[in-house]
């Protein structure tokens, strides 16, 4: 059986019951890995301590766009220095989510406070090693211009779909771009897919965000893997092969 990683999840947000199940279906998809985004800092907290029962579980340490707006000048500079903290204490497998976010960051002082932590975080996963998985929404060109300002290198763009002077760039740039289960019934994305090299493109789900009124789960990659394969023109095992290729690149680890 492939082998899958879920690259962007949120499945330890979910019930324990709905944790459970999803990590037994996981495990009947092939599903290995899955990497858990926290938002802010007692989330991360929560997923750290919950990863300690969860082997599937790698967790990275975030601070969300839309969470980032709540604070204010004292609390952002309090909060980024406690981030700094845990990166030089803790194992912190990678970063996320982080980014920006204008559908709700629609003032010039909310885009500033998020584009403050985003750099923050852009500058620990350089000096860190660390790969950096990015929220984009209502601001792809704006992300993409923080990024490369900054020089940002193992980089995971979430749930990505640009145009084509963006999907040049992060081809340019040889980041990962992320796709997930709106791909199976939203053909707009089709063109992105097609256009981008299949080493460039990772899994997810945004789990347990709901689809078609289901709660997804980690579990449903490999349905997500088969559109792939089949715009790429590709074999399902390709598909798996080049997760595993992505995720040792990020983690200098076998799958």
């Amino acid at each position: 059986m492939p082998k899958w990683v879920d690259f962007h999840t949120h499945i330890l947000d979910a019930p324990p019951n709905e944790q459970s199940l999803a990590a037994s279906q996981s495990k009947d998809a092939g599903v290995v890995k899955w990497l858990v985004n926290s938002v802010e800092w007692k989330n991360w907290i929560a997923h750290r301590e919950l990863a300690q029962k969860q082997p599937l579980a790698m967790v990275g340490l975030g601070w969300h766009p839309e969470q980032v707006i709540e604070a204010d000048k004292a609390q952002i500079l309090g909060q980024l220095s406690r981030y700094e903290q845990e990166l030089e204490k803790e194992d912190i497998p990678f970063l996320g989510e982080t980014g920006l976010d204008f559908l709700y960051g629609k003032t010039a002082a909310a885009r500033a406070k998020q584009e403050e932590v985003f750099a923050f975080f852009i500058r620990q996963s350089l000096g860190h090693r660390k790969m950096i998985e990015v929220h984009t929404r209502h601001a792809k060109q704006e992300s993409i211009d923080l990024l490369l300002k900054h020089g940002a290198e193992e980089v995971l763009l979430h749930w990505f779909a640009g145009n084509k002077k963006q999907t040049q760039t992060i081809i340019e740039q040889e980041w990962v771009c992320s796709v997930g289960p709106t791909i199976l019934n939203s053909p707009h994305v089709d063109h992105f897919i097609e256009s981008m090299p299949l080493e460039l493109l990772a899994l997810e789900t945004d789990s347990p965000i709901p689809f078609d009124g289901m709660a997804s789960n980690p579990s449903w990659i490999p349905r997500v893997a088969e559109k792939v394969a089949r715009l790429k023109g590709v074999s399902i095992r390709e598909v798996s092969k080049a997760q595993a290729a992505i995720f040792e690149r990020f983690f200098h680890q076998p799958l």
